[in-house]
Order: structure tokens, then sequence, then C-alpha cells
């Protein structure tokens, strides 16, 4: 039986988490900005799920529940807003949040709990990241590269951790029927005219979601998760769904195509 914790788990991801968790044994201690959010969850596991207050933009509620939590096996940092707007629509303050709450809040929570996961050499940390942490499109760009920040943290953690036997894992997934697919959880730059044809696009691409949804089931992602748990060699990176899995593959095409392509300008540069 394992311990987890994990951020952002009023919905989503997170709350699927819990719940596939909990229904196969493990303790959970789940936590939201608003407690009342998550409260079903421990009526429903009575015996797995505690429910704590966390806020991971704010260092006070952080501290409280690292100190409250005590130890834990898995941390997951899955909570996470989104955000759509060509880059020159997008104002500063936007990017701010965005950041704060993706990136610096990861960072928050990570560094928290560091300390006892050197102490313990054991345990595995889950960042949630996207498909689009590795690549980007127009009117994504501030989203996108919030997620290849995390890319890059989860990266030079497991090297970092590697030593203190802590495995660290980032989540990829495409396009998921969550609050996220629907917009719920997306902040909008106001839109202009200048790039309608492109920005424009990812915007109708998520509003779509709202009224015929994602073809993602977030209910399998948590399985699959959880099965990944299980594995004696945690992958670094677990791309999810069908449309991640093109993404993915495409792009990995697209970079070695580039690289060939221009291999007489990359190479010959040293002294």
């Amino acid at each position: 039986m394992k311990t987890w914790l994990i951020t952002g788990a009023s919905s989503g991801f997170g709350r699927h988490l819990v719940e596939v968790a909990a229904e196969n044994g493990d303790k959970v201690i789940a936590t939201a900005r608003k407690v009342d959010a998550i409260a079903d969850l421990t009526k429903k596991y009575p015996e797995q799920v505690t429910a704590l207050q966390l806020d991971v933009t704010d260092d006070a509620s952080i501290a409280t529940a690292a100190k409250q939590a005590g130890k834990i096996d898995i941390l997951v940092n899955n909570a996470g807003i989104g955000a759509v707007g060509a880059i020159e629509e997008t104002p500063m303050e936007q990017v701010d949040k965005l950041f704060d709450v993706n990136v610096k809040g990861v960072l928050r929570v990570t560094q928290a709990f560091l300390p006892a996961f050197r102490e313990q050499k054991s345990g595995h940390i889950i960042n949630f990241s996207s498909v689009a942490g590795l690549f980007s499109m127009p009117g994504f760009g501030i989203y996108c590269a919030s997620k290849h920040a995390v890319e890059a943290i989860t990266d030079a953690l497991g090297g970092e951790l590697a030593e203190y036997n802590v495995a660290v894992t980032a989540i990829e997934p495409g396009a998921f029927n969550t609050k996220f697919a629907g917009g719920g959880n997306v902040v909008e730059a106001p839109e202009t005219d200048h790039y309608k044809n492109s920005a424009g696009g990812t915007r109708a691409f998520l509003q779509g979601f709202a009224t015929k949804g994602a073809p993602g089931d977030p209910r399998k992602a948590a399985e699959h998760i959880y099965k990944m748990t299980q594995m004696e060699e945690k992958p670094r990176r677990l791309p999810l769904g069908e449309d991640a899995w093109k993404w993915m593959s495409d792009r990995v095409k697209e970079l070695e195509s580039q690289l060939l392509g221009n291999e007489s300008l990359t190479r010959g540069t040293n002294l």
C-alpha cells in the first residue's frame, strides 16, 4: 500500500486519480484550494482518502499541507490552468498568473516535499505536463511555454534524484474530456482581428469541446497512470491519448527531418 498526495483533486485527472488509487487500496491525500470541493471524496472513501487545503500559489498553505501529510510515496503535481490567445494578445498579468500556477506551483510543491523524498530514498514524483509541452501552436504559445517548462523541470529532477532512488515522470495528455478541454479552466486573452486565421483556429478547437466533448476518457487515463506507477522502471514521459500518440510521432519525424535536412548548417561550426 502506498500513500499519494495529489494537487488539484477537485476535478479532472486529479479527481479520477484519487478514485483509482483509493479503489486499489492505496491511501490518498487529496488537496484543493477549497477543501469543500473534495469533501465528497472523503465520504466515498473514508478509509483511504484524507482531504487537505492546498493552494499551489501559497507557500504557507503548501508548508502546512506538507507538515500534515507526513510520509508520502507518490506526489502528483496535477493542479494547473490553461490559456488561449496569440502572443501579442496576451496581457502580462495573464502570463504571470499562468506561470504562477503551472510552473511555480510545481516548483513550490516539489521543493516542499523533496527533503522527505531524499531522506527516505524512495518515491515517485509525477508532473502533469501536456503533449503541448513537446511543441507549440498559434494561440497556445503561452500555455505551451508553461508546459515546456514543466518538461525541463521534470528532466532535471530525474537526473538530480536518481541517486536517491526517486523516479520522476511527466504525464503528457492530449485532449481529454475534462473541465480544461471544455474551457472551464482556461484563461482567454482578448481576441483581435489580427490573428483570426491562426490563433482563431485554436480558440475554435477548444470551444468545440464545450459542446461535443473531447475524445479522451480521464478515468481511463487515471487507470493507465496507476498502472505506470506499478512498473519497476518508471518512464520519464508518458503521453496519453490517440491524439497524443499521433502528435508526438509527427513531432519526432519533424525534428528528424529538420536535423538531417540542415546538417550542413548545423555541423562544422567548432573551432
